[in-house]
């Protein structure tokens, strides 16, 4: 079974939306999807290390 997601709107300029759209087309994905992927690596990189505890 699927995890349960949510909807988050979230305000940028069109030039930001621009250069993620390119983005997301050079990785041959959604920009949404390339949007959620990129959030789910910053949040991995953002946790403290769990190893340690």
């Amino acid at each position: 079974m699927a995890t349960k997601t949510e909807h988050l709107v979230i305000r940028m300029t069109p030039e930001l939306r621009k250069k993620l759209q390119q983005l997301a087309d050079q990785d041959h994905r959604k920009l949404s999807d390339f949007i959620h992927l990129q959030l789910e690596k910053l949040v991995e990189t953002k946790e403290p290390d769990k190893r340690q505890e």
